[in-house]
């Protein structure tokens, strides 16, 4: 199989690839630790070391394997994932990133931003808890209970 359009999206490709055999790595080691106790071979002796050979092991092998060539797949050969991920660094590539040195004074871009995002949430948060306390519960009890609760 040939890489489709190779050279293009590289870095979020890897990033994509990792992040999915990350996952797939999680997945096969949950599946060993589930089925390890269910032996198939007992005593098998490979490298100078004995071991079984439990249902878990061959189904994370099989989990892990299978995935490597399916993340493979997808992200370096298919073309509609492919085509997404490298649209999606050249949109990243044209983002203003703020500022962040020196990132320990109050005065930079970064510090200004966090700032920001800080006071909305608050703002937010003590907005959504007014309508919540206030109004809903006020107008459910006089709905249902015929009173302020």
């Amino acid at each position: 199989m040939k890489l489709y359009r190779w050279p293009q999206g590289r870095t979020i490709r890897w990033c994509a690839a990792g992040a999915g055999m990350a996952y797939l790595l999680f997945a096969a080691l949950r599946w060993n630790g589930a089925y390890d106790g269910v032996k198939l071979v007992e005593g098998v002796r490979f490298l100078g070391a004995s071991f079984d050979v439990t249902l878990g092991l061959i189904g994370a092998a099989v989990l892990a394997l299978g995935g490597l060539f399916l993340v493979g797949y997808l992200f370096f050969v298919h073309p509609r994932i492919s085509d997404f991920l490298i649209e999606s660094e050249g949109e990243l590539r044209k983002v203003t990133w703020p500022a962040v040195r020196p990132w320990f004074r109050g005065s930079t871009e970064l510090w200004g931003a966090t700032y920001v995002v800080i006071v909305v949430v608050v703002v937010l948060a003590v907005f959504t808890w007014l309508v919540d306390y206030w109004v809903l519960t006020h107008t459910v009890g006089r709905l249902f209970y015929g009173a302020k609760p």
